[in-house]
C-alpha cells in the first residue's frame, strides 16, 4: 500500500513535470534559435573570425547545440520541487519552523560530535601498521617505549617495549599464530612459534586478581615504522644488568637524554652513566668458563674462554658483516681480540636480526664451536640441535635458532663459516656483568646494517652510534689509566687491539 501512495506521489509530479516542460520548450527552443542565429551572422564558423569572437562565439555554439526538451525537463524539475517545498513551508507557522530546525541542528551537532570522537579512537587506539597485521592506521601521538634489562641472561637480546593503547586487544587470529610464555606472575610473552620474534606481551595489573586488568606491550622491532611512532623514554631494571648493559650504549635519541631506571619507572632510583653494582668491586677475574641459559632453561651451554684452538676456526666473511665488504681470503681470526683473549662482540640492525628478534639492535658475540660445550666440564661437544632449540632458516645458507618454550634468541650461523657460531649475548651469565667484557671486547665503531635501519629508526641508529663511540672512548681512557697505574708499579704490560 505505502509503495503504491509513492508511485501514485512520483506519478502525479512526473505528469506535472512534463507538462511544465513542454510549456517551457518553446521557450528553450526560441532561445537555440537566436544563438544559432547569432552564431552565423557574426561568421563564427569561419576560420578568419575576429579573436576578440572566440568566447563569445564558443558560448553561442554551446547555446545552439542544447537539447531543448532536457533543458525545459531541468527548469520545470526545479520549479514544480520548489512549489512543493514553498507549499508546505507556507502551511507551516514560524514557531513550527524554528522547532524543525532546531531539531536538525541537534542531529548534526550530535552525529559530529559522534564522527569526530569514532575518528580519534581511529587513530589514537590503533596507532600502526604491523606486519603481523594487529594494528591499522597511524598513531595521532608517538607511544611510549623502554628499553627493558629484565632478568639478565633469559631472553638472548634487551626488550625493546612499546605501551599500547589501553583499549588495545589482538585479533585471534594472530594469537594462534604465537606462543605464550609466562615471564613473572604478572607478564607474558608471545613470540613467533616459526621465527622466534618477540611480538606481544600481555601484563596483569594484578596477578592475585581473580579478573585482573589486562594491557599489551608490543616489541618495538616488529613495527615497521619508528620514528614518529615510538618515543623511546629509556632504559629500566639496570640493576640486573650487574655493569649497566647497552644501556650506556644508547644514552641519548634525538639529542634527548634516556631515563636510567634502577627498577621499575618512577618507582626506583635513576642511575648514573657507567653505573655497576658495588659487589662487583670484589670481582676477582678468573678463566672460568663462562654459563649461558634461557628464561626457561632448556638451552644451556658453557663458553671457554679463547684458546689457541680458537683459531682454527675459518670465516670467509670480514668481522661484523656489512654490504660489500671485501673477502676474508687470508682467514684473518678477526673474531679475537686484545691480544687474543676476548671474542668479539657486535650490535647489528639488519632487517633480519630485527624482525627474527623482535628487537631494535641486536648484540652477538662471535664464537668458535670448539669454544661452546654443553655441560661445564667441557666434555660434551657443541651441537647445532640440543634442548629446547628450534631452527629457522632465514635466508639461503642461513640458519637462526631460539628457544621453543620460551623465545629466547640462540644462535646464528652460516653454512660456509661451519664452525663459527654467533651467539646472542643476552644468554650469557657472566659474574662480571650482562655486557660480560671478561669474555668479550665490544666492537664500538661500527653498527652493522645500519643502512637498513636508517629509514625506519634514524633516531635509534643515530643515537646508538654515537653513544657506542662515547662507550669505546670512556672504555679505553680507563684502560690507559689502569695500565698507565700498572706501569708506575713495575709491571711490564701489552694491549693489543
Amino acid at each position: 500500500m505505502f509503495s503504491y501512495i509513492l508511485w501514485c506521489f512520483w506519478s502525479a509530479i512526473q505528469g506535472d513535470v512534463n507538462k511544465k516542460a513542454f510549456e517551457a520548450s518553446a521557450d528553450i527552443i526560441a532561445e537555440i534559435s537566436q544563438c544559432a542565429h547569432d552564431f552565423k551572422i557574426n561568421s563564427c564558423d569561419s576560420p578568419t573570425r575576429a579573436p576578440a569572437l572566440q568566447q563569445v562565439c564558443a558560448n553561442w555554439a554551446k547555446c545552439m547545440n542544447r537539447d531543448p526538451m532536457k533543458v525545459a525537463r531541468a527548469k520545470a524539475s526545479a520549479q514544480s520541487f520548489a512549489e512543493i517545498f514553498n507549499g508546505f513551508v507556507d502551511a507551516l507557522s514560524w514557531k513550527s519552523i524554528t522547532v524543525a530546525a532546531a531539531f536538525v541542528l541537534g542531529g548534526l551537532l550530535v552525529s559530529n560530535v559522534a564522527f569526530s570522537k569514532l575518528r580519534h579512537s581511529a587513530s589514537v587506539e590503533q596507532p600502526w601498521a604491523h606486519p603481523y597485521g594487529y594494528q591499522q592506521g597511524p598513531p595521532a601521538t608517538p607511544q611510549t617505549s623502554r628499553q627493558f634489562s629484565g632478568e639478565r641472561g633469559y631472553y638472548g637480546q634487551a626488550l625493546n617495549v612499546v605501551y599500547l593503547p589501553a583499549s588495545f586487544s589482538p585479533p585471534e587470529a594472530l594469537l594462534k599464530k604465537l606462543t605464550e610464555f609466562q615471564f613473572t606472575k604478572r607478564v607474558f610473552q608471545l613470540f613467533c612459534s616459526t621465527c622466534g620474534s618477540h611480538v606481544l606481551a600481555r601484563c596483569l595489573d594484578d596477578a592475585e586478581a581473580k579478573d585482573p586488568k589486562v594491557t599489551w606491550d608490543a616489541m618495538s622491532g616488529t613495527l615497521e615504522q619508528f620514528d614518529g611512532f615510538v618515543h623511546l623514554q629509556g632504559h629500566e631494571f639496570i640493576n640486573d644488568t650487574l655493569d649497566g648493559g647497552i644501556s650506556d650504549f644508547v644514552t641519548a635519541i634525538d639529542g634527548r637524554q634516556l631515563d636510567r631506571w634502577a627498577t621499575r619507572p618512577e618507582k626506583s632510583e635513576q642511575l648514573a652513566l657507567n653505573w655497576k653494582d658495588p659487589k662487583l668491586a670484589e670481582l676477582k677475574s678468573n678463566n672460568d668458563k663462562v654459563h649461558a641459559q634461557c628464561k626457561c632453561g632448556g638451552v644451556e651451554f658453557w663458553i671457554a674462554h679463547p684458546s689457541s684452538r680458537s683459531t682454527h676456526a675459518a670465516s670467509n666473511w670480514p668481522d661484523l658483516l656489512r654490504p660489500n665488504a671485501p673477502d676474508n681470503p687470508n682467514n684473518e681470526c678477526w673474531w679475537l681480540q686484545d691480544n687474543n683473549t676476548k671474542f668479539l662482540a657486535g650490535t647489528c640492525s639488519c632487517n633480519t636480526c630485527r624482525l627474527a628478534s623482535g628487537q631494535e639492535i641486536v648484540q652477538w658475540a662471535f664464537v668458535p664451536t670448539v669454544d661452546i660445550t654443553l655441560d661445564a666440564a667441557g666434555t660434551v661437544k657443541f651441537e647445532r640441535q640440543f634442548g629446547t632449540l628450534k631452527q629457522f632458516s632465514s635466508s639461503e645458507g642461513i640458519t637462526r635458532s631460539f628457544c621453543g618454550v620460551c623465545g629466547a634468541s640462540a644462535f646464528y650461523w652460516a653454512d660456509d663459516r661451519p664452525f663459527l657460531m654467533d651467539v646472542a649475548i643476552g644468554l650469557l651469565d657472566a659474574p662480571e656483568g650482562a655486557r660480560a667484557e671478561g669474555l668479550l671486547e665490544w666492537r664500538t665503531t661500527r653498527l652493522s646494517y645500519r643502512e637498513d635501519a636508517l629509514g625506519r629508526a634514524k633516531g635509534v641508529v643515530e643515537g646508538i652510534e654515537s653513544g657506542l663511540e662515547a662507550y669505546g672512548e670512556r672504555r679505553d681512557r680507563d684502560e690507559r689509566e689502569v695500565i698507565e697505574e700498572r706501569v708506575k708499579e713495575g709491571a711490564k704490560v701489552m694491549v693489543v687491539r
